[in-house]
C-alpha cells in the first residue's frame, strides 16, 4: 500500500498510458490507481481492482480515458474523484467516472487474469467490439494489443489492453 495519494502513479507532469493494465494496487487515501495534479491520457487501458477511499481509478485532476476499463470488485470509493475529460468509448463499474461512459456491464467471467498481467476479456460482453475507432486507429497505440495482438479481430476493436482473438482460452498469453 502506498503511504498517500497513487497506489501505482503519481502524475506531477504529463503522462500517457496506452495498452496497459493498472490492477491490485492500493493508495492510503486517494487514487488507487493514478494520483496527481499532472495531465494523463489513457487509450487502450485496463484499470482494475485498485482500492483507496477516495478514487480508486484515479484521482488524477486532469484524465482522459479512451476506449478505457475501469473495474473494481471492492467498492470503498468512487472509481474516479474528478470525472475524465473525455471518457470516449470507455466502460465502468460506476457512476463516478463520467455521465457519458457505460456502467452496467457484468464483471466475471468476461474479465479475467492472465499470466502476463493482463486482463483478458472475453464473452459476449460489452467490451467486444465496442471502442471508439478514432482511438482505435490512433498512431500511439499502433494497431495493437498489450501483448501485440493485432487490432481489430473483427468489425471493430474491444475496449481495454486486451484484443479478442480467435482460439483465445484463458491459458492463452
Amino acid at each position: 500500500m502506498t503511504p498517500a495519494d497513487g497506489g501505482a502513479l503519481g502524475v506531477a507532469g504529463t503522462a500517457t498510458l496506452v495498452n496497459c493494465t493498472v490492477d491490485g494496487n492500493e493508495a492510503e487515501t486517494r487514487g488507487g490507481a493514478i494520483s496527481g495534479p499532472g495531465t494523463v491520457t489513457l487509450l487502450h487501458c485496463t484499470l482494475s481492482n485498485n482500492v483507496a477511499p477516495i478514487g480508486s481509478a484515479s484521482s488524477a485532476t486532469n484524465l482522459d480515458a479512451l476506449n478505457t476499463v475501469f473495474y473494481t470488485a471492492e467498492e470503498t470509493g468512487p472509481l474516479c474523484e474528478v470525472q475524465p475529460v473525455d471518457t470516449t468509448g470507455s466502460l465502468a463499474t460506476g457512476p463516478s467516472c463520467g455521465d457519458d461512459i457505460v456502467i452496467d456491464f457484468p464483471v466475471p467471467p468476461e474479465l479475467v487474469t492472465l499470466p502476463v498481467g493482463t486482463m483478458a476479456t472475453f464473452g459476449a460482453g460489452p467490451f467486444l467490439d465496442a471502442a471508439d475507432p478514432l482511438t482505435c486507429e490512433d498512431p500511439r497505440v499502433g494497431g495493437v494489443d498489450q501483448s501485440g495482438v493485432p487490432r481489430p479481430q473483427g468489425p471493430a476493436c474491444d475496449v481495454g489492453a486486451f484484443e479478442l482473438y480467435d482460439g483465445f482460452t484463458t491459458g492463452s498469453p
